[in-house]
C-alpha cells in the first residue's frame, strides 16, 4: 500500500521530499492506531497466565471458519445458512451478531451451546478472539494505543509546521477519547465461539438474536483455526472496513 500526500497540507516543491517523509511516518502510525489496515489479525488469549500470541488470517494449513476478506457476504451467508440446516452431530461453529454488545449480553445470545471464546473489537481496533478475561484483553488493546499516543505526543514539540502538529494533536485527541470510552463490560463484543449439538445450533440461528451461525466441520475447533466472524459494519463485502469503525 502506497500513500500520497494528504491535499490538506500543501507544501512547496523544495520542501516536498522532507515533509512526505513526515506525513508517511504520521500516517504509519494512525495506521497502528488503527490497529492495522492490511490484514486482519485473530489474537488468542491463554487463560491464567495472560500471555498472547498473534495469528496471521493468512497462515496456511489452518482450518478457517468464516468468509475470507472481500467476500461477497449475501453468498456467504446464504450458503452458510444451507450448511447449518444440513448439519447432525456436535459442531463448533462462529456466531455472528447483528451489533455490538457486552460479554454477558453475547453468551446470552447463543443460549445453551458452549461457549469457547469472543470475538470483540474496540473501536478503531482489529477483530480479536479473545479466550481469556475480557478486562486482561482490554487492558492489552489499551496499553498498545497508549503506546501510539505516547510517541505521537514525543513527536510533537519537534514539529513546527503549524498544520502538521494539529494533525498530531487531532490523533492524540481521538486516541484520548477512545480509551476513556473502552471499558471490559462494554459493547465490545460482535460474534462468539461455541460448540454445540447440530440442533441446537439450528436453534440459535432461529432466535432472531444473531446474524449468522457459521458451522464448522468438527465438534472442536482445531487448534490452529482461523476465526473470522461477521461483524456490524460488514455489509457487502467480508473484512470491509478492515478494522472497527472509530
Amino acid at each position: 500500500m502506497s500513500f500520497s500526500t494528504d491535499p490538506r497540507f500543501p507544501v512547496a516543491d523544495d520542501e516536498a521530499p522532507a515533509r512526505r517523509v513526515l506525513l508517511l511516518f504520521a500516517m504509519s502510525l494512525v495506521v497502528v492506531g488503527l490497529g492495522g489496515l492490511l490484514a486482519i489479525t485473530v489474537t488468542h488469549w491463554r487463560s491464567g497466565d495472560k500471555t498472547v500470541g498473534t495469528v496471521s488470517a493468512k497462515a496456511t494449513g489452518a482450518e478457517t471458519i468464516g468468509p475470507q476478506p472481500g467476500e461477497d457476504l449475501r453468498a456467504y451467508l446464504g450458503g452458510r445458512a444451507t450448511a447449518l440446516a444440513a448439519a447432525t452431530g456436535d459442531r463448533s461453529a462462529v456466531v455472528s451478531l447483528p451489533g455490538y454488545v457486552n460479554e454477558a449480553q453475547a453468551r446470552a445470545a447463543v443460549g445453551q451451546a458452549k461457549v469457547v471464546g469472543l470475538l470483540a473489537a474496540i473501536p478503531g481496533g482489529l477483530p480479536s478472539v479473545v479466550t481469556g478475561t475480557m478486562g486482561d484483553w482490554v487492558n492489552a488493546q489499551v496499553a498498545d494505543k497508549r503506546n501510539d499516543r505516547d510517541e505521537m505526543q514525543q513527536l510533537v514539540p519537534t514539529v513546527d509546521d503549524p498544520q502538521f502538529k494539529s494533525f498530531y494533536q487531532d490523533e492524540i485527541a481521538r486516541i484520548n477519547k477512545l480509551l476513556d470510552a473502552v471499558k471490559p463490560d462494554g459493547p465490545l463484543v460482535f460474534g462468539v465461539v461455541v460448540q454445540a449439538p447440530a440442533p441446537t445450533l439450528q436453534a440459535v440461528a432461529a432466535s432472531g438474536q444473531v446474524r449468522l451461525v457459521d458451522v464448522g466441520a468438527a465438534a472442536a475447533v482445531p487448534p490452529n483455526a482461523q476465526l473470522r466472524g461477521v461483524r456490524p459494519e460488514e455489509t457487502a463485502k467480508a473484512n470491509d472496513p478492515p478494522t472497527r469503525p472509530a
